[in-house]
């Protein structure tokens, strides 16, 4: 069970993702935020700008297909990662 503050970092960074038109801006390289406990599924599907990601210290786990059909060639994951749908 996620705690309620990993809950708003997540839907803080899809709403920032997303633009007024709803389309998906183009991000190149995106460190996402420390105190970040999980990536949801899904989280990231078809953002096809994103190509490096960094997973903060303290993140526990990664939904499934979370990067799905994304242009991601890069991603550093950190030691406290435990689960990976």
């Amino acid at each position: 069970m996620m705690k309620p503050l990993s809950r708003v970092i997540a839907i803080l960074l899809l709403v920032a993702l997303i633009t007024p038109l709803g389309m998906t801006r183009a991000l190149a390289d995106l460190m996402l935020p420390s105190g970040l406990q999980a990536i949801h599924a899904e989280a990231f599907l078809g953002d096809t700008g994103l190509t490096t990601v960094t997973v903060p210290e303290g993140t526990v786990s990664i939904g499934s297909r979370a990067f799905a059909d994304s242009s991601l060639t890069d991603i550093y994951l950190p030691i406290s990662l435990t689960d990976i749908a």
